[in-house]
């Protein structure tokens, strides 16, 4: 998927290490530093240690591949370092040029046929910190400059054809409508 990571040595490498990290793609709106916030933060973090200062290494992730709605799902890159590759429904979802993700990949120069390889092991990382920008106005709105999160939304998306006649919902009766 192309992600990048950075790893800083700590002096006992057989512990877990500490994830920092984010993404480098974003939706439209999603805001100047939707992501790059993270990535930047982490890339500032693994710069103020020596290596081998730390207990533990201290590994920056950069996804890609998070906030792809070319394919109409999103966390692709995520998915595929955490095992959850969803091969029969990747094939059937297309971008605007007709293009599966596998296909994008393959176009790209990645080898496809390697993506499970890629599967981080579970115990790779002890915590993940991932510092973001909020993109709603909740913590403006209380007066709060930080927030941690204790949730997240999974949205899903669709793509959907409507056929029919297009008609004013208002104003046309049931049994005049023809929606399919």
């Amino acid at each position: 998927m192309g992600t990048i990571f950075a790893r800083l040595p700590g002096y006992d490498s057989s512990l877990p290490a500490i994830g920092t990290g984010s993404h480098i793609d974003s939706v439209p709106s999603g805001g100047g530093y939707d992501g790059t916030l993270g990535v930047i933060t982490g890339l500032y973090a693994l710069a103020q240690f020596e290596p081998g200062e730390l207990k533990r290494n201290l590994e920056l992730v950069v996804f890609r591949a998070e906030e792809s709605s070319r394919f109409g799902f999103s966390c692709i890159g995520s998915k595929v370092l955490t095992g959850h590759i969803e091969r029969s429904a990747w094939m059937k979802n297309t971008d605007d040029q007709g293009l599966t993700v596998f296909q994008a990949l393959s176009a790209a120069g990645y080898a496809e046929n390697k993506l499970a390889s890629c599967e981080l092991a579970p115990a790779r990382y002890d915590a993940f910190i991932e510092l973001h920008i909020e993109q709603g106005r909740r913590l403006e709105n209380e007066g709060k400059i930080l927030g941690i999160v204790e949730g997240i939304a999974a949205p899903t998306r669709f793509r959907v054809t409507v056929t029919g006649l297009a008609d004013h919902s208002g104003a046309t009766p049931m049994y005049q409508r023809h929606d399919h």
